[in-house]
């Protein structure tokens, strides 16, 4: 009798822990990012954070941001990362995708009214998932930022 209450505590403790860890790994991946670019050195950086236990892959990055420039031009810059990017993002941490970017053939002289002090820059940072989700996340445009990232890739810029 107590072998067989024994070895029935062990099969449901067992089964227990089997539906514990699926219900655990279905917790699925919260993916947010935050993006900013430097006026300076025009590099968009793109920090992704995984918030859930589930992994997740980022197929893709882009950036888009306007700068104004100080001296001769103003206008768009873009800039992606490699279509084979395919970074495998485990759940808790984070990854920072350095992008950089180039100047669009829409720019423009500045005119004699531009001021550099009112010149205002946004930027736009695109991040897709290899399951189909899209974030679409303003970017800062700031001279001095951090990102508190583990691992930082730097993809080839494409011509």
């Amino acid at each position: 009798m107590t072998l067989a209450i024994a070895t029935y505590a062990a099969i449901v403790s067992t089964c227990s822990l089997v539906v514990a860890f699926f219900a655990y790994r279905q917790g699925g991946p919260r993916v947010d990012a935050k993006a900013a670019c430097d006026p300076r050195n025009p590099t968009m950086h793109v920090a992704v954070f995984n918030k859930g236990r589930g992994a997740t892959t980022i197929a893709r990055v882009e950036a888009l941001a306007y700068i104004p420039q100080t001296e001769k031009t103003t206008g768009w810059w873009r800039g992606y990362s490699d279509d084979e990017l395919h970074h495998r993002l485990e759940g808790h941490s984070s990854v920072t995708v350095d992008i950089e970017l180039v100047h669009d053939q829409f720019a423009r002289p500045v005119s004699a009214d531009e001021s550099p002090s009112t010149a205002r820059g946004t930027g736009y940072a695109i991040v897709m998932l290899s399951d189909g989700r899209v974030l679409y996340r303003r970017a800062k445009i700031e001279r001095d930022f951090l990102f508190p990232a583990r691992k930082v890739i730097t993809p080839q810029p494409n011509p």
